[in-house]
């Protein structure tokens, strides 16, 4: 396998859980997620290469099986009909995340030289079918094929690689207690786990090229998309706001500047870890929101299922100890309550709201947690605030944050 072929691979790797799976790729139809058992089935794999690149081309495919071992086939032309390459994986078990590489290479010495015409965006079909046979549902994926100089769609031929496909599978697989013979309607699932984050295992913005001053200091507006969601965030030297995300594994709370990185343990979540996968998203805005449908075409934006959430370490220790601004000084009593008001706004600028009680009756929150949106039906956005006792004269002074992950469609 050639240095560039494997960068590739290892760009496109599946971080999932050992419950819930998530894929992503430019179409943002393509995504999907369900919590599932494992179930062995069959998955073909069709991709239409073109006549000249089936004709001149032969090549290896490279995937990474159930067990997480690297298997290398040979294509030879009994894979290839009407310029369709085809595989089948047998008995795989679902939903392991796979990945695939195809290289392609100078099939003889007559194609050496020759200049042949490939696709450049193609179609990528998935058939699943259960071990007695029975197909159990059909995708499709867009996939780009990449030459070693870009993706331009003629390819000099030589000896050496010139041409492959990466892509990964989408997860398919079945409701928890369902048999691997009945079929289910993906989900998707945005997990916030393609933002790389900075040396303390967090990303808070960054500066960029649309910064502006404000109130003496530089302030920079950021975004993280995936598939249909795009989250808006304010990064400043002093300070950040809208929504951060965060693969720390630390529970506890150190007080420090309130900068980004000066308050690290801020991005902590009282669980340590994330819903599933290693990142979560830390819910922290001063009007920023979640745009839903941002790469969709449908203009009415998403109908949620709901997200998973718990509380930041930083409020936890905020209602144990006390913030040292509210007028009642010290920890949460019985009576103080502490919560979330999640909106949704519709296409017709007309909102619904969830309130999510993130402490009440000398508790709180103290693991992930699921809030059911979908009587919010069809919206457009998510914004976020909070409310409590804890206040002075300029309001509630628990911190307002909420750890959040895995918003499900």
């Amino acid at each position: 396998m050639t240095k560039g072929l494997f960068k590739w691979m290892m760009a496109i790797a599946i971080i999932a859980s050992p419950m819930v799976f998530t894929a992503c790729g430019d179409d943002d139809e393509s995504g999907s997620s369900q919590t599932v058992n494992a179930a062995k089935a069959d998955v073909t794999l069709a991709l239409p290469l073109g006549e000249e690149l089936a004709k001149y081309c032969e090549g290896t495919i490279t995937y990474t099986d159930a067990k997480g071992d690297s298997v290398i086939e040979e294509l030879s032309s009994g894979n290839v009909i009407n310029n369709v390459w085809t595989k089948t994986i047998k008995d795989y078990m679902l939903p392991a995340p796979i990945m695939v590489a195809l290289e392609f290479k100078a099939k003889d010495v007559d194609a050496i030289g020759k200049t042949i015409k490939h696709p450049n965006v193609i179609n990528v079909s998935f058939q699943y079918k259960d071990a007695n046979g029975k197909n159990i549902g059909d995708l499709n994926q867009q996939a780009l094929f990449l030459a070693e100089k870009g993706n331009s769609t003629t390819l000099n031929m030589r000896t050496g690689t010139q041409l492959f496909c990466a892509f990964t599978i989408p997860q398919r697989g079945f409701i928890a207690g369902e048999s691997a013979h009945e079929s289910t309607v993906p989900i998707r699932t945005v997990s916030f786990e393609y933002q790389k984050l900075n040396d303390l295992g967090f990303w808070a913005g960054e500066e960029n090229e649309n910064g502006y001053e404000s109130w003496g200091s530089m302030v920079y507006p950021c975004e993280y998309q995936e598939s249909y969601v795009k989250l808006n965030t304010t990064f400043g030297g002093y300070y950040w706001s809208g929504y951060a995300i965060s693969n720390r594994t630390e529970k506890g709370f150190t007080p420090g500047d309130f900068t980004p990185t000066g308050m690290p343990d801020q991005f902590n979540n009282v669980t340590g870890k994330a819903h599933s996968g290693k990142n979560f998203c830390v819910v922290m805005p001063y009007g920023e929101t979640i745009h839903l449908g941002a790469k969709s075409s449908k203009a009415k934006g998403a109908q949620l299922k709901g997200f998973w959430y718990t509380n930041s370490s930083y409020t936890a220790h905020a209602i144990e100890n006390g913030d040292g601004m509210s007028t009642v000084p010290g920890g949460f009593t019985k009576d103080d309550w502490f919560k979330c008001i999640v909106t949704g706004m519709k296409a017709d600028s007309t909102t619904v709201s969830v309130e999510i009680m993130l402490a009440q009756n000398g508790d709180y929150v103290k693991d992930w947690q699921f809030v059911d949106l979908s009587s919010m039906g069809q919206i457009k956005s998510l914004s976020f605030s909070f409310d409590g006792t804890k206040k002075n004269e300029h309001g509630v002074t628990t911190p307002a944050y909420m750890c959040i992950d895995d918003i499900e469609e």
